[in-house]
């Protein structure tokens, strides 16, 4: 039986009903394998850019008899996909700076999807930042706490963006919007983290430290008007 974690279900829940998925840096395809069997996708394209995830892959799919729905592919980010071959692109687990570089690899490819869901581990506003200047508008975020961790998800289209805020390219403009509980969690969270780096760069007076300060105040500010 497989069981996702509490990340890649949610992840799995930005989606609706579509023909084709395509799961960039699939490793074991426990994503792409969990669409195909809670019938949101007919078929799924797995691509990773290394050839051992891609043998996990290929057990899994095996395991669960889903080889004829499923298409493996050796390559790196969008290369293996064809241009609008998915509906919906999957990009993640990979640090945000990684989903900028494939993306901006192949634009166009990224463009023709009808959606991507991306999930940065890291550098969220830089992501958020990088889409808006690039032909993305984002449409929906989620976020979620598993094994002691924040993630954000992001679903996005291809448009026009509005101009976001400091605060919006931040923490998310529909996040701010809805303020779901676990992110309301998350700005708590924040908050002491940032505060509390605050409290030991104050014994500090080298000009590095006092840039940080500065900088970390100005987070405070944004994120304690957003609560």
């Amino acid at each position: 039986m497989l069981i996702l974690s509490k990340r890649l279900l949610a992840v799995s829940e930005m989606t609706g009903k579509v023909h084709t998925i395509a799961d960039i840096g699939t490793d074991h395809a426990y994503l792409p394998v969990h669409l195909l069997k809670t019938g949101k996708a007919d078929f799924a394209v797995c691509c990773d850019i290394n050839k051992g995830p891609l043998d996990h892959a290929e057990k899994t799919v095996r395991d669960n008899n889903l080889s004829e729905k499923v298409s493996l592919r050796l390559g790196s980010g969008l290369a293996p996909l064809a241009t609008g071959e998915a509906e919906t692109v999957f990009i993640c687990g990979m640090g945000g700076s990684l989903i900028i570089d494939i993306i901006e690899a192949d634009r166009e490819k990224a463009l023709s999807a009808e959606t991507i869901i991306l999930q940065p581990q890291n550098d969220v506003p830089k992501v958020r930042k990088y889409l808006t200047e690039n032909g993305f508008e984002i449409k929906n975020e989620k976020m979620v706490f598993d094994s002691g961790f924040y993630y954000t998800i992001l679903s996005v289209k291809k448009g026009i963006s509005p101009n976001l805020s400091e605060s919006e390219l931040l923490l998310g403009p529909c996040l701010i919007k809805e303020k779901p509980p676990v992110f309301l969690d998350y700005l708590n969270y924040k908050i002491e983290k940032l505060q509390a780096l605050s409290d030991t760069l104050s014994e500090k007076d080298t000009p590095g430290a006092i840039a940080k300060q500065t900088e970390i105040q100005h987070q405070l500010t944004l994120i304690k008007e957003v609560l």
